[in-house]
């Protein structure tokens, strides 16, 4: 597949590219112009190309669409706050959001202005059947489960929304499902539920039988909730029938949606996912690390061949919310691309319920680009090297491996690395290195044991804590703690009473340590190559 014009702006180079929607698997060049797809193909001609990206030993793939999601950081749902997209799908891989009935009719607004138009990632939606979102108890009360409202904020925002959505719907009737399948139908757009099953009163197999129509969405289709293994270890025959009728089963992995004990005999007998997701929030964030490349690893390691893994994240899921024009390479089409890495060796994989199973792969994300642009990079891929572990001033933002911070002119490169402690001692030999003062870390931990450890390492003594929610800190010690979710960023530095330049490195680790970044202070604006 290749386009007419031999001069591109961005070449990526040496790749494995995975491109369902146009039967692509093997190795490839990816040529972009303008923010789109110019041309995939073997040794595409570089000559006229602004730059050259190395990306050898990368899957390339259509950038991932998570069509279960929730992004309204500024809702307070009272029990798991949601996660800003772009810090949660960039890192990832992810490209498109879809967030999963966080907002209902009268909170679309809010959403629109505060998520849907400064965010990187294009950011779809399911609206929520309740009229208010996910706001703590108000999808139990059915004045607020109002059709026409809904369909009238379906009309009115068609540019992002995709569906209706029904969930945490906990009295026994089926008033919240069949609202929101009559919005749908006015609509003519799917709905996705999220339903506990009751045996006497709402029971799974009429949800799937008789409730949905074709092409609605159950999500957390491995969850423990939903009966779909029988006493003998069977996948219930009603679930096959459902998926028949034309009912579509999405992973949703959350926080109490994926259960090994359910996946396993259903991966094992042909009950595979139609499309890939994650239900992140705040709730699955951390311990089991729900993100999608996450998720995806925990399906490839049940059985499923890398490539239909790739299409039930990328093609299939955005087809089934009615934009085919993503997920795929086509030339023309928006240029957003995951670069993944496929590791083999030893890995726990945690389901919801923090049961651990092994396996033997797993996909990590190296390279991200939002049409065209890359913003993620975490092997810093293309960055120039003066020489190994150099910091380098250039008087301007680096392009590649680091990103403008929030508000501040500032350098942020993300490791890739499991172990916290360590990081934070290679971060200081680093800087000590190139002769600039050090002045100290900044660490967000989010665990006693955490900031205890750290403590004990680097201090000896208590550690200065930085409340990132109210902006105060002391500098007056080694180790500057942050607490509170996503506390950490350029603006919980406002009151650092210090005069040049913040330079922040974090990493997202598996285990107990949940944040780690490294604060040192310079005079100008610095890339960091590792």
């Amino acid at each position: 597949m290749t386009g007419s014009s031999s001069t591109y702006d961005l070449l990526l180079r040496g790749g494995h590219v995975i491109d369902p929607a146009n039967k692509i698997d093997g190795k490839s060049d990816v040529a972009i112009s303008g923010g789109k797809i110019a041309a995939v193909g073997p040794n595409l001609d570089a000559s006229q190309t602004t730059r050259v990206l190395d990306v050898a030993g990368l899957y390339l793939t259509p950038g991932l669409v998570d069509i279960h999601t929730h992004a309204f950081s500024a809702l307070d749902r009272g029990t798991s706050p949601t996660v800003p997209a772009d810090q949660y799908a960039l890192p990832t891989g992810v490209t498109t959001v879809v967030d999963c009935g966080s907002s209902g009719a009268s909170t679309l607004g809010a959403f629109r202005d505060l998520v849907v138009t400064p965010t990187k990632c294009r950011v779809l939606a399911f609206v929520n059947i309740c009229s208010t979102g996910m706001i703590v108890d108000c999808e139990q009360r059915l004045d607020n489960l109002k059709i026409e409202t809904c369909v009238a904020a379906v009309e009115a925002n068609r540019d992002f929304i995709v569906g209706v959505k029904s969930a945490h719907y906990y009295p026994p009737g089926w008033e919240s499902v069949d609202r929101a399948v009559e919005a749908g139908k006015l609509a003519n757009v799917p709905v996705m539920v999220d339903s506990r099953s009751y045996a006497d009163t709402r029971p799974y197999d009429e949800l799937l039988l008789e409730h949905l129509r074709p092409g609605d969405f159950v999500t957390h289709m491995y969850r423990a909730y939903h009966p779909t293994i029988d006493d003998n270890g069977k996948v219930q025959p009603y679930i096959f029938e459902g998926r028949k009728r034309g009912v579509l089963f999405d992973v949703g992995h959350g926080a109490a949606g994926f259960l090994w004990r359910n996946a396993v005999p259903s991966m094992d007998q042909g009950f595979y996912p139609d499309s890939i997701s994650t239900d992140i929030h705040h709730g699955c964030f951390f311990l089991q690390r729900a993100n999608m490349p996450m998720t995806m690893s925990k399906i490839l390691n049940l059985g499923m061949p890398l490539t239909e893994v790739i299409e039930r994240s990328t093609t299939i899921p955005a087809k089934l919310v009615g934009h085919p024009e993503l997920g795929t390479l086509s030339v023309g089409a928006e240029a957003d691309i995951a670069g993944l890495a496929l590791e083999e060796g030893e890995f726990p994989f945690v389901d919801s319920y923090r049961t651990v199973k092994m396996g033997t792969r797993r996909l990590d994300c190296r390279l991200t680009l939002r049409a065209g642009k890359v913003e993620w990079n975490s092997d810093a891929r293309g960055l120039s090297h003066g020489h190994p572990g150099r910091l380098q001033a250039n008087g301007r933002e680096p392009d590649v491996g680091c990103r403008r911070g929030y508000g501040y002119e500032q350098a942020v490169h993300v490791l890739r690395h499991h172990d916290a402690i360590g990081d934070l001692v290679r971060l200081r030999e680093l800087i000590e290195h190139q002769d600039i003062a050090f002045e100290g870390y900044l660490v967000a931990g989010f665990t006693a044991p955490c900031r205890e450890a750290i403590d004990r390492k680097f201090t000896g003594g208590d550690a200065v804590v930085l409340d990132g929610r109210s902006r105060e800190a002391r500098c007056d010690g080694d180790v500057f703690l942050a607490e509170g979710v996503f506390a950490v960023n350029a603006a919980s530095f406002a009151d650092v009473d210090l005069e040049r330049e913040v330079v922040v490195v974090s990493e997202l680790v598996f285990g107990e340590v949940i944040l780690v970044c490294h604060l040192a202070m310079f005079g100008g604006d610095f890339g960091v190559v590792l």
